[in-house]
């Protein structure tokens, strides 16, 4: 019954495919195959019989308790289960439980400490190299001598189906790269405690694994062609459920035996011997100092932080195309004017259009290059390089596919430094939907750290080499080529000739005095986008890294050679010293010193890299989400026109000079914003809200409440009540809306008047459309008609307004300017034409 331990590491590499969100997150299913994982090897030890172990093993305890506090999930999932196997070895030693419980617990958690140690490993490298050159010609061969009609050209076998061509390019991914990497990285317990020759036993342990890897993917290329279905390739439930049948072919060709265990049992003579405590203070200090290197961030020398953005060879996404309350069109949102304009809050920035000269790159700390639509000059290429080397930043801004020429324009300067724009787009894996990216929990790169999330829309991927740094790894991604074909440059999405897996999309690079930041999708710094929820932590993380001189730059390249160093050491000590007390004593000291350590670590980044303050003050507008309810699209879906969606509202803020945030609370809203908007409140506010209310605007808050109905029992109602207004429903009818004086603004369908307060609009039957009442030096304004505002009526950010739309913005421009003020003067919609400006016009210089 050993054979059951092939299944049990199958299901417990399976496990982590669901959990890690690689290729998706299936958290039911992840549980499933770790609770299968556990189950086999329970199974598998059920006619073990143990002596009795020396109670020493129990100083796991602490530093696996330490590990399981500073670890995050998954990666605690190891730590948890040996804790676990420790508890139940101290219960069986009272009551007699047994071994088979103990071994088990405690063998599944030893497989899953080593696979969460692989897949940041994993991380890194698939983020770089996905192709697998040289072996197409075994699955090639296969399937000709199958009878399939195939074709192979460099590393990619194509074969017709009666629709089309289907191409397979060999990638580590078709292989189920993850998978082996967990799968090999596991099995090293199974060698080195469960086989008579460690060296018979990995030759034909690697023989298996490789014979059984060329077959399955032959039989899922098989698979497909009948199934029509890429899924097959990188599904993660699938791929565990192909590979259970590699333990069988394990079971007979790589048996396992009894467990060598004779290091459990009290030992005569001092347990802690003073060449394996040796060992394992060398052998912690390789795992320290390699963690070190990897998450250790110089926080160099801080620059003044004059920032220049070329605009010079680069006929897109202008920031001289300003948002404003005349100039409507897709220019206008299609553009980095507020980019600009969030960052000159913080930094000195200025536009360029002469050419990148060595004098004019001197008078700046941080230039900033985006999506070029000519080729930059080799004597500004080589102006750039030598700013960068002097301990210049460098902001490197791409897009998806090439479009415009624009990576081929780059990818001169990129090269430099060790970068590529490569010519693909991205999409989310399980969905083929736009993908989001988080932050690592833990050594997170300082441009990234500040980010909550970051919804993208469509990037291009990077190559890289092994010393770059990676900004953002994005998972469960998909990138498919570009087809010049198409105007826009995108891609036909064919069902089977795409790459998958894990990707750069932002990486970093520090080079001689200075550093490089390159990034894959301009589009979500567009002024409809740049305001989402973590574009402007991103920018200003991006711009306080770029604004650092390398001033410790050395000390990963030393803490790596004391690490190699080290490691050196602990194999020259390991050949004489008994293996399994060295391990524990090793197990012990890394477990005490590496999670703290990589928290440390990620919290000294955080201090060092803080985001900077404001030095021009800003009115920033919350938009609450607690209470409110309403949807908000992230990364292209801005040109949605649901009932619910007021992207539009929100970026028309930006109109007036404010800057929009989504508050996921009220508390939040009312610390960053000076105005609080309210879309359809459906949660209760507590008294306590209430009195918040209440003192922000006496201390100069502008409240907005945009209710959806009249309900004298809903949340609106009741917060209105107690600042003595109340919302009363009426009959949908078409009313003509006159301001303070009596003038007439406009016609709307109403659905709804407010009693109380002061009137700022009224109907033409007196009763009033929308009111105030004043606090302090705030307000609060309340309507019934949150539908006026929404996308299906305002129109996406690309549209050129009716009468009828220009009627609802300059009512919110008026809203908004009022209660920035603390007073509304009357409402009147100037006669002003409204100036169009489409992509296809050129920018003013």
């Amino acid at each position: 019954m050993r054979g059951l331990l092939w299944l049990g590491l199958i299901s417990l590499a399976g496990s982590w495919l669901e959990l890690s969100g690689f290729f998706g997150q299936l958290k039911h299913a992840g549980e499933l195959f770790l609770f299968l994982g556990v189950l086999f090897n329970l199974l598998a030890f059920r006619h073990t019989r143990l002596g009795r172990l020396d109670s020493k093993l129990f100083m796991l305890g602490l530093p696996l308790l330490v590990a399981i506090l500073w670890l995050p999930f998954p990666y605690r999932l190891g730590p948890g289960m040996l804790l676990l196997s420790l508890g139940l070895l101290w219960v069986s030693a009272r009551i007699g439980l047994g071994a088979p419980l103990f071994l088990g617990v405690a063998w599944s958690g030893l497989i899953l400490l080593l696979q969460g140690l692989a897949l940041p490993l994993y991380a890194v490298l698939g983020s770089r190299f996905h192709e697998v050159p040289g072996i197409s010609w075994l699955p090639y061969r296969l399937l000709h001598l199958l009878g399939m009609e195939v074709a192979l050209t460099g590393n990619t076998i194509y074969t017709p189906t009666l629709k089309e061509v289907v191409a397979f390019t060999t990638t580590w991914e078709r292989l189920g790269g993850l998978f082996l990497l967990l799968f090999l990285v596991g099995a090293l317990p199974h060698l080195s405690f469960l086989t008579l020759s460690r060296t018979r036993a990995w030759g034909r342990f690697l023989g298996s694994v490789a014979i059984f890897v060329g077959i399955r993917y032959v039989g899922i290329i098989l698979a497909f062609l009948e199934l029509e279905t890429a899924k097959l390739f990188w599904h993660p439930t699938i791929t565990t459920l192909t590979f259970l049948p590699m333990a069988l072919l394990l079971a007979r060709w790589v048996p396992l035996r009894e467990a060598r265990l004779e290091f459990l049992a009290p030992q005569p003579g001092p347990w802690f011997r003073r060449r394996e405590v040796w060992t394992g203070l060398v052998g912690a200090l390789t795992a320290g100092t390699l963690a070190g290197a990897i998450g250790f961030q110089d926080p160099g020398i801080r620059k003044s932080g004059r920032i220049l953005i070329n605009e010079r060879y680069s006929d897109w996404e202008w920031t001289t195309e300003k948002l404003d309350t005349t100039w409507y069109g897709q220019r206008t949102t299609y553009a980095y004017s507020d980019l600009a304009r969030f960052l000159g809050y913080h930094y000195r920035v200025e536009r360029n259009f002469k050419p990148l000269t060595p004098g004019r790159l001197k008078e700046f700390d941080i230039l900033i290059l985006k999506v070029p639509t000519e080729p930059l000059p080799p004597a500004e290429i080589e102006a750039v390089v030598r700013f960068v080397a002097a301990g210049g930043g460098l902001f490197l801004i791409g897009e998806h596919t090439n479009v415009f020429g624009h990576a081929a324009y780059l990818n001169p300067l990129a090269e430099r430094f060790g970068l590529r724009f490569r010519y693909d787009s991205t999409y989310d894996l399980p969905t083929d939907w736009q993908s989001a990216w988080k932050p690592p929990p833990l050594l997170s790169h300082p441009a990234g750290q500040h980010v909550p999330y970051y919804d993208f829309a469509t990037s291009c991927t990077l190559e890289a080499g092994l010393t770059v740094g990676h900004v953002m790894i994005g998972y469960q991604m998909k990138s498919r080529w570009l087809n010049y074909a198409n105007a826009n440059f995108f891609p036909d999405l064919g069902p089977a000739d795409y790459q998958f897996g894990v990707f750069l999309q932002a990486a970093s690079v520090r080079y001689q005095q200075g550093r490089v930041l390159a990034f894959t999708d301009s589009t979500t710094f567009s002024n409809f986008s740049v305001f989402e929820p973590g574009k402007t932590e991103f920018l200003l993380g991006t711009m306080e890294w770029l604004n650092r001189k390398n001033r410790w730059d050395h000390v990963n390249s030393l803490l790596l050679i004391v690490s190699l160093a080290s490691l050196t050491g602990t194999v020259l000590l390991w050949r004489s010293v008994d293996h399994g007390r060295a391990a524990l004593i090793l197990l012990s000291l890394c477990l005490l010193v590496v999670p703290p350590g990589l928290r440390w670590l990620s919290a000294a980044t955080r201090k060092a890299y803080p985001l900077p303050r404001p030095h021009t003050a800003f009115t920033r507008v919350g938009f609450e989400r607690e209470h409110s309810v309403y949807f908000f699209p992230g990364g292209s879906a801005y040109l949605g026109s649901e009932p619910d969606n007021f992207n539009t509202f929100f970026v028309w803020t930006q109109r007036l000079g404010m800057v929009p945030r989504l508050a996921n609370s009220l508390e939040e809203g009312l610390e960053t914003g000076k105005i609080l908007v309210l879309i359809n409140p459906q949660k209760p506010f507590s008294t306590q809200e209430r009195n918040r209310l209440r003192q922000a605007m006496k201390a100069g808050k502008g409240i907005l409440i945009l209710a959806a109905s009249a309900d004298p029992q809903g949340a609106a109602n009741h917060l209105l009540q107690e600042f003595g207004l109340r919302l009363v429903a009426t009959e949908p009818r078409f009313m003509q809306i006159l301001n303070q004086e009596g003038l007439p603004v406009g016609g709307l369908e109403v659905r709804g008047v407010v009693e109380g307060g002061t009137s700022l609009l009224r109907l033409e039957d007196g009763r009033t459309f929308m009111a105030m009442r004043k606090e302090g030096k705030g307000g609060l304004a309340a309507v019934i008609g949150h539908h006026f505002f929404n996308n299906a009526v305002m129109g996406s950010v690309d549209t050129v307004p009716t009468v009828y739309q220009r009627l609802l913005y300059e009512m919110e421009f008026w809203l908004l300017r009022g209660l920035d003020a603390g007073e509304f003067e009357p409402f009147v919609l100037k006669p002003e034409e409204v100036r169009v400006r489409e992509l296809g016009m050129k920018p003013p210089r």
